[in-house]
């Protein structure tokens, strides 16, 4: 018994089936199946519909069109139904291709749906020459009111930030170019914000807002809310979540040094990278330590690879006494907003 799906298989289809039997004059026979699988139907588009930006109350620009296969007559949509419970309408309309009856749905957004993204899967019953069959098409759009925005969300972490590095900015377009006005945005303490018109007057139908790291923030990551407020009746807000990452002028790895009176050369010495970024050159004029015991020297022959790190030798070369003794190594450099670093180091006189 030999069963065949004929699944997204159209036309003259070749297969061959081997048997394999305790015949030792032929233990394989090969019998060659071959089907011709007509179309009943054809979709337009063939696997996904994606309407794009669709503004409430509006249809779709793009349409789902389903026509009769070769040597049929007509189909019909008897019935479209859509998971997820979507907020979407929709219409059939009739289709006549070159006398080939078929069935056009235009789908639709209702004035009261929810902004944002919408997926739902269209499952369509249908009926070609009496003969029943359905069908799903995966349907994607974006419901959009007077204003539209990218990005949704700010991701800077994959960005080098530090004190005055402008992010990526914000774009806001109308629709229907209709025009409108940015009258306020903030975006929390870390953040400086300033918006510029990107249309010729009196077209003011698109804006940008950029957002500057301040100076003297702390390093470290951060999230907050960039919040836009427009003269628009329908989109009076808008929300756009921003995160990233804010480096210090100078990274110091390790970002503080342990140093052990144990006797071995690993407890004793220590290697102290410093860092900017690439397009500065690094000079470190000063560097000492504290405490007596603790040796500070400039890696010469490892800080001539790269203009933009420096490499310090932290070593343990006095007595110390017994138990844990803070000190700090500070060190002078070039580097606008880190002109003076600290590094805490903690000596465990063991004995």
């Amino acid at each position: 018994m030999v069963e065949f799906n004929s699944t997204s298989r159209p036309g003259n289809q070749r297969k061959n089936i081997g048997v394999y039997t305790n015949d030792p004059s032929e233990p394989k026979l090969t019998l060659v199946f071959t089907a011709n699988v007509e179309m009943l139907f054809k979709t337009k588009p063939t696997a996904l519909l994606n309407l794009r930006s669709v503004r409430r109350g509006e249809s779709g620009g793009k349409t789902l069109d389903i026509l009769p296969g070769p040597g049929r007559k007509s189909v019909v949509v008897r019935d479209v139904e859509l998971s997820n419970n979507v907020a979407l309408t929709y219409e059939i309309e009739p289709l006549d291709i070159d006398g080939a009856m078929g069935q056009r749905i235009r789908f639709a957004v209702p004035k009261t749906a929810a902004l944002g993204s919408m997926v739902t899967k269209a499952t369509l019953h249908l009926s070609i020459d009496g003969l029943e069959r359905t069908r799903t098409i995966p349907v994607r759009l974006e419901v959009v009111g007077d204003l539209s925005w990218t990005p949704k969300v700010l991701d800077a972490s994959r960005q080098t930030l530090v004190a005055g590095r402008r992010l990526a900015p914000v774009t806001i377009r109308g629709t229907d170019k209709s025009p409108f006005d940015v009258i306020g945005v903030t975006a929390g303490p870390m953040l400086e914000v300033v918006w510029e018109q990107i249309t010729h007057p009196p077209n003011r139908s698109a804006f940008s807002v950029y957002l500057t790291i301040r100076n003297g923030v702390d390093p470290g990551p951060f999230a907050t809310m960039l919040e836009i407020r427009t003269t628009s009746l329908d989109q009076p807000w808008i929300g756009v979540p921003v995160f990233g990452i804010i480096k210090a002028p100078v990274q110091a790895d390790p970002p503080f040094i342990l140093l052990r009176n144990d006797g071995t050369p690993a407890g004793h010495r220590r290697r102290l990278k410093l860092m900017t970024f690439p397009s500065d050159k690094l000079d470190v004029s000063k560097y000492a330590c504290d405490n007596p015991a603790v040796t500070v020297k400039m890696d010469m022959e490892a800080s001539r690879q790269h203009r933009h790190i420096r490499i310090l030798i932290v070593e343990l070369t006095g007595e110390v006494a017994k138990g844990r003794h803070e000190a700090l190594l500070t060190m002078t450099t070039n580097i606008k907003g880190a002109e003076r670093l600290e590094i805490p180091v903690t000596i465990d006189g063991v004995q």
